[in-house]
C-alpha cells in the first residue's frame, strides 16, 4: 500500500524542509495547516500549505486529497512535485497513483536539474518509466526576466513529446523549431538523449559544406555506443564533385588508459580540381589519412603514450578541411604532421622524457626526403640541493639523440643549390645517420653580502660523444663532401665552464612609488669550442639574440653547438612601481668576447651564428621597454641595435589594451636583411586584432596580418599586402551559441586550381546538438 504508515500533524505554518528522517522514508509523511478525515468517502484531505514526503519525492499544493479505496492522490492549486534527482514539476492539478509512478497532470511545467524546461497543457506519467506531454514545448532557454510571457529565443513545439526514462531518450512527434516565436523548421519525427546520460547511440547533426574543389557536401555522422568502455563514430560525407568521403573514429578506455583510432578515405571523382604533382594531388585517385592517439598513466609520476599519423599526400588535410592534433598550423595553413611516441616521468627534483618523432611535411615547396626520423631523443634532468659549506644546487643533465635522414638538407645563400658548395649553400641537416650523447653536471650558488650585492658563482663540466654515417647516393648526399668528412666518423668533445653573475640592486622609495636600479654583470670563461663545422648541427640552428638570453650561460638552443671562449655579458635594469599599481621596466645590455675564439663568428654548418649580433667581438645592443600602467593595458618594445650608428637589426612592438568591452592588440616586427645567410631583403610585418562585446551576448572580432615587405620580392603586390585576415561575430547565452566566421588568406600553394575565401557558420542549441556549415566564396582578393 502507498500509506504503509502515516505521520499526521497540524501546524500553523508549513515547513520548508522535510521533517527529520523522512526524506528517503518508505512511509508517507504529511504536513499541512489542516488535515481532515472523511470516513464515509474514505479520504484524507490536507489543506493549506500541504506537503507530502515519500521516498525522496516532495509534493506541495494548496490541497492534497488521498483516497484510500483507490490509493490515488489528487493535488490542486500551485502544485509542485520535486523528484529525488532535483527535477521540479509544476502544475495546476495532478492525479497520482501507484506510489507516484502513474498519473495525469494539467498545465504542467518541468524544470530539470540541467536547466531545461518542458511545458504542456496536459501530461501523463506511465509506470514511472514514461512521461507523455500532449502539445508539449521544450527549451533550454530561461524565461525573459523583463517579460516572462515573451517566447524564449528558441523552443521545440510538438504534438507529442515522449520522455522514455528507461531508454533515457526524448522523442518529438510532429515538431517545429521556433526562433523568437517564429517557426523556422519542421520535423515529422526526431529524438535526442535526455540529460541523465552522456552517451547515446544515434545520428548526430548533419554538416553542410560547399567548396569549389569539392562541390556541395553533406555529412551525416552516426554515433554508436559499443559498451561502457568503447564507442565509435562513422561520418560519411558526400561531395557533389568528388564523391563519398568515409571518415570514422574509434574510442576505447582501458583499465590502464585510453586510445583512439580515426581516419578518412576517398576515391575522388574529379581529380582535375587539384594541381598535378609535384604541386598537388591531381594524379592521385585514392587519398586519406589515419591517426591513433593513446595516453596511459603508469602511476602518479610516469606515463606513456603516442600520437601517430600518416596522410596520403601533403594537401589532403587542407583540401578536405580536416583538423588533426598532429598537425602544426601557421594561421590557416597546415605546415606539417608530427607523429610521436613518448615515455615521461617526473617528480619534484627530476624529469625524464624519451620520444620518437616522424615528420610529414604538408607544404608544397618542402621535400619529404629531407625530414628527419628521430629514434629517439631522450632528456634527463636531476637537481640536488647541497648543504654545508658548499651549498647551492647541483644539476645533472643528459641528452641522447639518434636520427636518420634520407637526403641532405641544404639552404640557399645565392643562386641555386642544385650543386651545393659552401659558396652558394649552407647545410641544415645531414643525409645519413647521426647519434650524439651529452652529459653535463653543473653547480651554482647565490650569496648576498652585507651591503646587498648578489654574487652567483657557477661551474659545469660537459662531455659529448657523437657518431655520424653519411649516405653517398644522389646529388645532395654526394655534396656533403664539401661540408663534412665522408664515411663513418666518431667524435668526442668536452667543455668546462666557470663563471660569476653579479647584481647590485639600488632601491629607493618615494611618495608615489618605488625605484629599483640594478646593474648586472656576468663573466664566463671556458676553452675554445672544438670541431665547429665537423659535427652535425641538428638542434642548435635557431639563435635569436635579445633581452631574454643576454645573461644565458650558453645562448645556443640545443646541444650540437656549445659556446666557447671567455665572454662578458653586462647591462642594467630599471624598474618603477607606482602606488596606483602601474609598473615600468627597462633593460639594456651587451655582450663582449674577452678572450679565445668567438663561437658565433665561426662558420657553422647552418650558419647559426652568422648575422646574429654576437658574431663580432663587441655584440649588438639588446634592449627592452615594458609599460603596464593598468592591469588592462600593456606595451612592450624590444630591439637589437648595431653599436655603430644604432641601426636597428631587430625591432618588435606589442601593444594590448582592454577598455571596457573593447580588447585590442597590435604586433609589429621589422627585421633587417641577413645577406650572409641568404636573406637579402628586410622583413616587416604588422598584425592587428580587436574584439568588442557590445551586449552581454553579442561580440565581434577581427584580425589582419600585413606582410609589409612582400612587394620587395614581388613588385606586383601592394605595399600593404594582407597575408591573412579574418572576422567573426558570436552570440552566447545559457541555451544558444552562434558563430559566423570569415577567413581569407594569402594564396599559398595548397594543391588546388582555385583559391577561395571561406565562411563558417556554427549553431549550437544546448541539449539538442550542433549544426555547422562552411562555404568558400569568391576568389582571393588580397592582391587587388
Amino acid at each position: 500500500m502507498l500509506l504503509a504508515g502515516v505521520f499526521l500533524a497540524s501546524k500553523a505554518q508549513a515547513q520548508s524542509t522535510p521533517p527529520a528522517n523522512t526524506a528517503k522514508s518508505d512511509k508517507l509523511t504529511v504536513d499541512a495547516d489542516e488535515i481532515v478525515y472523511d470516513t464515509d468517502k474514505k479520504t484524507i484531505a490536507a489543506r493549506g500549505n500541504a506537503k507530502l514526503y515519500y521516498k525522496g519525492k516532495i509534493l506541495e499544493a494548496d490541497q492534497v486529497i488521498y483516497r484510500s479505496d483507490s490509493e490515488r492522490v489528487f493535488a490542486e492549486g500551485h502544485v509542485v512535485l520535486t523528484e529525488p534527482d532535483g527535477q521540479v514539476v509544476r502544475a495546476n492539478s495532478l492525479e497520482l497513483a501507484d506510489q507516484f509512478h502513474d498519473g495525469f497532470i494539467k498545465s504542467m511545467r518541468v524544470d530539470t536539474i540541467d536547466n531545461t524546461h518542458f511545458v504542456a497543457p496536459r501530461a501523463e506519467r506511465i509506470a514511472g518509466r514514461q512521461t507523455i506531454f500532449e502539445r508539449g514545448t521544450y527549451t533550454a532557454c530561461d524565461a525573459c526576466k523583463e517579460d516572462p510571457t515573451k517566447p524564449p529565443l528558441w523552443q521545440v513545439k510538438a504534438r507529442r513529446i515522449i520522455h522514455n526514462q528507461v531508454e533515457k531518450v526524448i522523442y518529438y512527434e510532429d515538431a517545429t523549431l521556433d526562433v523568437a516565436g517564429v517557426p523556422v523548421a519542421y520535423f515529422p519525427y526526431f529524438s535526442a538523449p535526455d540529460n541523465t546520460i552522456s552517451r547515446k547511440s544515434g545520428f548526430l547533426n548533419p554538416v553542410y559544406s560547399a567548396t569549389s574543389t569539392l562541390g556541395q557536401g553533406l555529412s551525416l555522422p552516426y554515433y554508436y555506443v559499443v559498451s561502457p568502455d568503447k564507442d565509435f563514430t562513422i561520418a560519411p560525407t558526400y561531395f557533389s564533385r568528388q564523391g563519398l568521403l568515409l571518415a570514422g573514429e574509434w574510442r576505447q578506455r582501458l583499465n590502464t588508459g585510453t586510445y583512439t583510432i580515426n581516419g578518412a578515405f576517398i576515391s575522388q571523382n574529379d581529380q582535375v580540381a587539384f594541381l598535378s604533382s609535384p604541386n598537388g594531388a591531381g594524379d592521385q585517385r585514392v587519398r586519406g589519412y589515419i591517426e591513433t592517439i593513446g595516453a596511459f598513466p603508469i602511476n602518479s609520476r610516469w606515463k606513456w603514450g603516442w600520437d601517430l599519423a600518416y596522410v596520403s599526400d601533403k594537401w589532403f588535410y587542407q583540401n578536405y578541411r580536416i583538423d588533426s592534433p598532429s598537425v602544426t598550423q601557421l594561421g590557416t595553413i597546415k605546415r606539417e604532421s608530427t607523429s610521436t611516441a613518448y615515455l615521461h616521468g617526473e617528480d619534484k627534483n627530476s624529469i625524464f622524457d624519451a620520444r620518437t618523432y616522424y615528420f610529414q611535411t604538408l607544404l608544397t615547396e618542402d621535400n619529404q626526403s629531407i625530414q628527419p626520423l628521430i629514434l629517439p631523443v631522450v632528456d634527463y634532468d636531476r637537481r640536488y640541493h647541497l648543504g654545508g659549506a658548499i651549498g647551492g644546487e647541483v644539476a645533472l643533465n643528459a641528452n641522447f639523440t639518434n636520427l636518420s635522414r634520407l637526403e641532405a638538407d641544404f639552404g640557399t645563400l645565392s643562386g641555386s643549390c642544385s650543386s651545393p658548395t659552401k659558396t652558394n649553400c649552407f647545410m641544415r641537416g645531414i643525409g645519413g645517420n647521426y647519434s650524439r650523447y651529452t652529459t653535463e653536471i653543473g653547480w651554482r650558488r647565490s650569496f648576498i653580502d652585507p651591503i646587498g650585492q648578489s654574487w652567483t658563482p657557477f661551474a659545469s663540466m660537459r662531455g659529448d660523444a657523437a657518431y655520424t654515417t653519411l649516405f653517398r647516393n644522389g646529388t645532395a648526399n654526394a655534396a656533403q663532401d664539401s661540408f663534412l668528412s665522408t664515411g663513418n666518423q666518431g667524435m668526442t668533445r668536452a667543455m668546462g665552464t666557470i663563471g660569476m653573475t653579479y647584481r647590485f640592486p639600488f632601491v629607493a622609495a618615494s611618495s608615489f612609488g618605488s625605484h629599483i636600479l640594478e646593474p648586472i654583470a656576468q663573466v664566463i670563461s671556458r676553452p675554445d669550442e672544438r670541431n665547429i663545422g665537423n659535427l652535425p648541427n641538428e638542434d642548435s640552428q635557431s639563435l635569436v639574440f635579445d633581452d631574454t638570453n643576454l645573461f644565458s650561460v650558453d645562448k645556443y638552443t640545443g646541444y650540437d653547438r656549445v659556446e666557447g671562449g671567455t665572454r662578458a655579458n653586462y647591462g642594467a635594469q630599471y624598474s618603477l612601481g607606482l602606488i596606483n599599481g602601474a609598473q615600468m621596466n627597462m633593460l639594456v645590455g651587451q655582450s663582449v668576447q674577452l678572450a679565445g675564439q668567438n663561437s658565433f663568428a665561426q662558420r657553422g654548418l647552418a650558419l647559426e651564428g652568422t648575422d646574429s649580433g654576437l658574431d663580432k667581438t663587441t655584440s649588438d645592443y639588446v634592449s627592452r621597454f615594458q609599460l603596464v600602467p593598468k592591469t588592462n593595458y600593456s606595451f612592450t618594445a624590444r630591439g637589437r641595435f648595431d653599436p655603430d650608428g644604432l641601426n636597428a637589426k631587430r625591432f618588435e612592438l606589442e601593444n594590448r589594451a582592454n577598455i571596457g568591452d573593447l580588447a585590442t592588440s597590435l604586433i609589429y616586427a621589422n627585421y633587417a636583411a641577413q645577406p650572409n645567410v641568404g636573406i637579402t631583403k628586410r622583413r616587416e610585418g604588422l598584425g592587428i586584432g580587436a574584439s568588442y562585446r557590445f551586449t552581454p551576448n553579442w561580440s565581434v572580432s577581427g584580425n589582419t596580418l600585413f606582410a609589409l615587405t612582400r612587394y620587395l620580392s614581388n613588385p606586383d603586390l601592394p605595399r600593404t599586402f594582407m597575408a591573412a585576415y579574418s572576422a567573426s561575430a558570436t552570440y552566447h547565452d545559457e541555451c544558444t551559441d552562434l558563430s559566423l566566421s570569415y577567413i581569407g588568406r594569402e594564396p599559398y600553394a595548397t594543391g588546388t586550381t582555385t583559391q577561395d575565401q571561406t565562411i563558417f557558420v556554427r549553431l549550437t542549441l544546448r541539449s539538442l546538438g550542433t549544426i555547422e556549415t562552411k562555404k568558400e566564396v569568391g576568389d582571393f582578393v588580397g592582391q587587388q
